[in-house]
């Protein structure tokens, strides 16, 4: 199963579409979490199949901000148990069949307003099951190291963050490639990157899935660069070539093995 999750900066052009359909059919994930898509109601079922899926769920703009998509590949036993301008929440069986609850999360970009998106978060705990992965864009870093900037300060929304997921015991999932997933494209002093788009998954998850991949991927189009999440990754079987071993020739009965070859 893989997931693509991507802050796509709106898809009121149909270049924008053209990007994002590009992305999905060259990425080619289960799941496509789009976020800030600033699209009224009934316009992302246009967009998701035009990248190629034929089922989703949309919320729409508010004002002329947020909304949301996200769409899927045809399953079973899928059922969308929650929504918000913040979050979508979700309970299916995974590919071997067993529950797994996913929460695409969009964190509040006014950071007054990101404690009642960590409130619903919580409050969702009771329809997850133990199996459980959050991802997106939580607008929200987690410590100094995930913050490149020229200028030095404090960090607001740490204190907050933290604590949410350590009470909801959901492990930050490492992921190769940048290591930071927005920048603000100024220039000069006024520049940063910060990493704000994550994955993380309860300790049940993280055993269902250890062999699972995130990969943040570059910043190209929009102010953010997709993460895409594999949560099984199989090492292709390679065939050992044979090699003959010296001390072979010590054991007893090498000669007569040898010899009815």
């Amino acid at each position: 199963m893989r997931i693509m999750s991507w802050n796509c900066r709106g898809l009121g052009k149909s270049s924008a579409i053209l990007q994002c359909k590009n992305k999905a059919l060259e990425l080619k994930p289960d799941f496509l979490f789009l976020m800030e898509t600033r699209l009224v109601s009934g316009k992302g079922k246009e967009v998701w199949e035009k990248c190629g899926f034929s089922e989703g769920w949309e919320v729409p703009r508010v004002s002329l901000n947020g909304g949301l998509i996200l769409a899927w590949l045809p399953r079973k036993d899928l059922r969308v148990v929650f929504d918000s301008k913040n979050l979508i929440h979700i309970n299916l069986l995974d590919d071997r069949g067993i529950p797994l609850s996913i929460t695409f999360v969009y964190g509040h970009p006014d950071h007054s307003k990101r404690g009642m998106v960590w409130q619903q978060l919580t409050s969702l705990q009771q329809w997850a099951y133990p199996s459980s992965l959050c991802i997106g864009d939580f607008n929200q870093i987690l410590n100094k190291e995930e913050k490149f900037s020229f200028k030095h300060g404090s960090i607001p929304g740490v204190e907050e963050f933290q604590p949410v997921l350590r009470d909801l015991q959901l492990c930050d999932l490492i992921g190769s490639g940048q290591r930071f997933t927005w920048m603000n494209k100024r220039e000069e002093g006024d520049f940063f990157m910060e990493r704000l788009d994550r994955a993380c998954g309860s300790v049940e998850w993280v055993n269902q899935y250890p062999f699972f991949s995130l990969k943040n991927l570059p910043i190209l189009q929009s102010n953010h660069g997709p993460i895409l999440l594999d949560l099984e990754v199989q090492t292709p079987f390679r065939k050992r070539p044979f090699r003959f071993e010296l001390m072979w020739l010590t054991h007893e009965d090498c000669k007569e093995m040898v010899h009815h070859a």
